[in-house]
């Protein structure tokens, strides 16, 4: 059987009908590709209306159109995120010619393609999925059981200490995540919940400008397991805040194998990936602790306190501002003094695998 006759229901014309006649009834609109928000360099963006675009304020989350936004923010890169809408753009007349030539929904992605692209796709994820693998992944319907699938097969395939020494940043920061910050950094947050990082090759590779979304401006190194990675971002869920110690339930999972990277040397980590392709790698790690702080452009002086507060070292890697006298060593979540002696002995042989 072709590869491209595996396709969900929801690529049936009549099945695609019924859905649009329910949402209608029920008062919905049917979204296509060019409405809605998309995350479009860090910030919240509607280019349905390519002439007046709206933004959601990251601290408010408040719909503004862009031009007021931008005017409030001065500081916020806003060469990049017109450079980025214009890309935007392009892509979604890109799509609608693409839509007339007969996409199909590709099974182990759910994107639309065209069929030699998912053929081609299916060749391509060879790499992490053999082909009986593949056909696994498609017969899995639970997104969950998807998630646990691929980091099963990645922590088959992947050399951790290769993972290991790449430096793992989980980013921060700005007066919406204040609260998840003090709570990470206080030891409210179980280790055992899964944290998304960005991966960087050292910190000299960390940009001192909009290193992560929107107004993420904190970076937390993290030292920890890594239970998958991806060369690009892999979409995981947000974090989950844990409500105590072996919480498994906490944990965050990518149904998106074409973004897997078990090479090392697929991961893009260095400055100059950063500025030309964006940098949206993403691992997801457990079993943390908090080794540092990175301090960025735009960091507000509360979430700076915050840090300083915990005792954390700062690694400042601003541009625009002087240095911040740096902290000793401090206890976050995962450190030695805030887990039990089963973590103790993990974090002693950080390359061996933790124990359930």
């Amino acid at each position: 059987m072709r590869f491209t006759e595996f396709i969900s229901e929801d690529a049936n014309p009549k099945r695609q009908a019924a859905i649009a006649i329910a949402m209608k009834k029920a008062g919905k609109k049917p979204k296509g590709m060019a409405e809605g928000y998309r995350r479009i360099a860090g910030l919240m963006t509607d280019i349905a209306n390519p002439q007046n675009p709206m933004v959601k304020d990251p601290d408010t989350y408040n719909e503004v159109p862009a031009a007021e936004y931008f005017k409030s923010h001065p500081e916020f890169d806003q060469q990049t995120w017109q450079q980025e809408v214009q890309k935007n753009i392009q892509a979604m007349a890109q799509h609608k010619q693409r839509q007339q030539q007969g996409l199909v929904v590709n099974p182990l992605t759910g994107e639309q393609q065209l069929p030699a692209e998912v053929d081609a796709q299916r060749k391509e994820l060879e790499r992490i999925l053999s082909p009986e693998e593949q056909q696994q992944f498609i017969s899995l319907k639970d997104p969950i059981a998807k998630g646990r699938f691929l980091k099963q097969v990645w922590a088959k395939k992947a050399d951790q200490k290769q993972f290991a020494n790449l430096m793992k940043v989980h980013w921060t920061g700005g007066a919406q995540y204040r609260d998840k910050l003090e709570q990470i950094l206080s030891g409210r947050v179980s280790s055992k919940a899964e944290l998304s990082a960005r991966m960087y090759k050292n910190q000299e590779e960390i940009p001192g400008n909009k290193p992560g979304w929107g107004t993420d401006t904190i970076g937390l190194v993290l030292d920890g397991w890594t239970t998958i990675a991806g060369f690009q971002d892999l979409r995981s869920d947000n974090q989950k805040i844990g409500k105590g110690e072996g919480n498994r339930s906490q944990q965050k999972y990518t149904v998106q194998p074409q973004g897997v990277a078990t090479d090392v040397n697929k991961v893009k980590a260095t400055q100059a990936d950063i500025e030309q392709q964006g940098g949206w790698n993403e691992a997801l790690v457990d079993n943390w602790k908090v080794k540092a702080a990175v301090v960025t452009n735009g960091a507000d002086p509360e979430s700076i306190a915050l840090v300083q507060k915990y005792k954390i070292p700062i690694i400042d890697r601003r541009t625009s501002t002087g240095t911040i006298e740096k902290q000793p060593q401090g206890v976050a979540e995962g450190s030695e003094n805030n887990n039990t002696t089963a973590q103790k002995i993990f974090f002693a042989r950080s390359n061996k695998a933790p124990k359930e």
